[in-house]
């Protein structure tokens, strides 16, 4: 069946880190359109700030077909329209903080430069980023790559899951493997719904163990 949704990297781990409870803020560019203003609204439905959401008249906002087979693996076909247009924001002050910087690499760039992985604490990519950006020997460490069981859960689909932002945000002082436990843990829900965002579970919807 087809159907209109939601999506997009970086909106969806915003919304998801929302539904934990995080406070949350986009810093964001769709078309003056009426996906851009549905997408608007869809930030705040979602208790998310967005102040920083830019409109642009010189692009549509981006879009993708999403195929999913039955056994939730997908193909997608992106068209990045207002996200790579050339038109920028404008200048923001900078602050050096101490925060974490968590990097998904997505849609996969075979020749991406190695400086992002030095600015990243946290270097989070599904199977065709690994391809690209691991394997490719281009990274400085030597990263151990686990694939786990295909059969854990029955998977609708395999988009947008992880709250990991949200621990790192609320527990600073939980170990990172820890929070990539639980931040699993929230993904095994999340997965085995249709759907990227309407997939996502809110905190009071999951279970207390």
């Amino acid at each position: 069946r087809f159907f209109i949704g939601f999506d997009g990297k970086g909106a969806n781990q915003c919304i998801q880190a929302a539904r934990m409870g995080a406070k949350t803020a986009m810093v964001y560019k769709v078309g003056r359109d009426v996906f851009g203003n549905d997408y608007i609204q869809n930030f705040k439905n979602n208790g998310i700030l967005t102040a920083y959401v830019e409109q642009t008249e010189h692009a549509a906002t981006g879009a993708a077909s999403i195929i999913v087979n039955d056994t939730g693996k997908m193909k997608l076909v992106p068209v990045p329209s207002s996200a790579a247009s050339p038109d920028k924001f404008e200048p923001l002050s900078i602050y050096s903080i101490m925060m974490k910087t968590i990097f998904n690499p997505a849609p996969a760039i075979a020749d991406l430069c190695s400086d992002f992985y030095k600015a990243s604490d946290v270097f989070c990519c599904s199977e065709s980023e690994v391809k690209n950006n691991i394997t490719t020997g281009r990274s400085s460490s030597s990263p151990l790559i686990h694939y786990g069981s295909d059969k854990c859960c029955q998977m609708s689909v395999s988009l947008g899951a992880g709250v990991l932002a949200f621990y790192m945000a609320h527990y600073p002082t939980m170990p990172l493997e820890e929070m990539a436990r639980r931040a699993n843990f929230v993904a095994v829900v999340s997965v085995q719904t249709v759907g990227t965002q309407t997939s996502f579970p809110f905190q009071k919807d999951l279970p207390t163990r």
